[in-house]
């Protein structure tokens, strides 16, 4: 018994050393940018950093398990150098410590995590929103306002490849506003998206943010809303072979007050009766083959599901905080990208490639607690 003991104490310790390895640095680097440990007596930041990425990992669901992990697990302890923290202040961490020291360690893991594999024949990036209820009373107080639905939560705004389901980039607002609003932050304008083709919902509907992907050399794919005005020029071939596809035609959109924006225009009619209209600068592409794209949208939904159901995100801790949320949030991201790291080493038996499954990446993060990581799992987590 005492050897099985001893086994999974150091297989433990083995993947926790691998994991401090790749994000003691730069969480270190975050803690002195954000001055995080300047008034800090006992409990360090990077410290209470870990326990939070460790948090999601083992899969708790809430501030006390976290806590009762802690006394009764005295080698867990050790490890997070937390050894004696309370409840309350867990709760206090989480509403003290700047969120901003997290932002070297996400641009590691986002540098690191690459394509592994070509699903499509470009580079298609999903670009969505979810959000997060607070809680309504401390939250408008913090705000000094009555409380809105405008304002009820925290909106984590995602650009996902779906190519290799890689986390391009992300940001964090308050409320529930257009989303087209935070498109600056997730798309800055020294970004290089030149040849990459977007796929968003209505929920980015904005001229003008259309005619900035274009100025860019990017292109887009999303849904027409009934209110757009579009003046159809000239219509496209369309294929027998796809009986759905009932209109593709090319043409302008936009009223006389603003520059019309040269579009595609295709309608494709379901199996219920009903049409679904989308908006594309794609001209060499068929129309089934922009409504198949346009249908792959649904991992970046798959991946909010991920994040609410298997590491328990559907409401941020300390929920009454938006400071707390935010911490929630991002460990959450990072707890992602490294399943990610670690399923990049998967491979097929059969082909002998590298196959990337985002959806049982946690599991085998978790799986591997308690067995000894092979060498591809040690590589990818930065542990020689």
């Amino acid at each position: 018994m005492g050897k099985f003991a001893k086994r999974r104490d150091a297989s433990l310790r083995t993947m926790h050393r691998a994991m401090r390895k790749l994000c003691l640095a730069p969480l270190r680097r975050g803690v002195k940018a954000s001055g995080a440990d300047r008034y800090v007596k006992r409990y360090r930041s990077r410290d209470f950093a870990l326990s939070l990425i460790w948090y999601f990992v083992l899969g708790l669901h809430s501030l006390r398990e976290l806590h009762l992990r802690l006394q009764a697990d005295p080698m867990f302890t050790e490890l997070n150098s937390m050894r004696g923290i309370s409840n309350a202040q867990l709760a206090n961490l989480l509403h003290d410590r700047p969120p901003a020291l997290w932002q070297p360690l996400l641009a590691v893991l986002l540098a690191r995590v690459g394509p592994v594999r070509a699903l499509l024949p470009q580079a298609v990036w999903a670009v969505d929103a979810t959000f997060f209820t607070l809680g309504c009373r401390l939250l408008a107080r913090m705000l000094g306002r009555a409380l809105q639905p405008e304002n009820a939560g925290v909106k984590l705004s995602v650009v996902l490849d779906l190519g290799s389901l890689a986390l391009r980039s992300f940001h964090l607002s308050i409320g529930s506003g257009h989303d087209a609003e935070h498109s600056e932050q997730l798309l800055p304008a020294h970004r290089d998206i030149t040849g990459i083709l977007l796929v968003f919902d209505r929920g980015y509907r904005k001229y003008q943010f259309f005619r900035d992907l274009i100025g860019r050399g990017a292109d887009f794919i999303t849904r027409a809303c009934a209110t757009d005005c579009f003046r159809a020029v000239a219509s496209m071939l369309l294929d027998a072979a796809h009986p759905e596809i009932v209109c593709d035609e090319l043409g302008y959109l936009g009223g006389s007050r603003q520059e019309p924006i040269f579009l595609r225009r295709i309608v494709k009619r379901c199996a219920d009766g009903s049409e679904l209209v989308f908006l594309t600068t794609v001209i060499d592409l068929s129309a089934a083959d922009i409504a198949l794209t346009y249908a792959r949208r649904w991992d970046i939904e798959s991946f909010f599901r991920w994040l609410k159901r298997h590491v328990h995100l559907q409401r941020p801790l300390g929920y009454r905080s938006l400071q707390a949320a935010e911490h929630t949030i991002l460990a959450a991201l990072v707890v992602y990208l490294l399943a990610r790291l670690l399923a990049e080493t998967t491979v097929d038996p059969d082909t002998g490639r590298v196959v990337v499954h985002v959806g049982p990446a946690l599991q085998l993060l978790r799986a591997r607690l308690h067995a000894k990581p092979t060498a591809r799992e040690r590589r990818a987590l930065g542990f020689p």
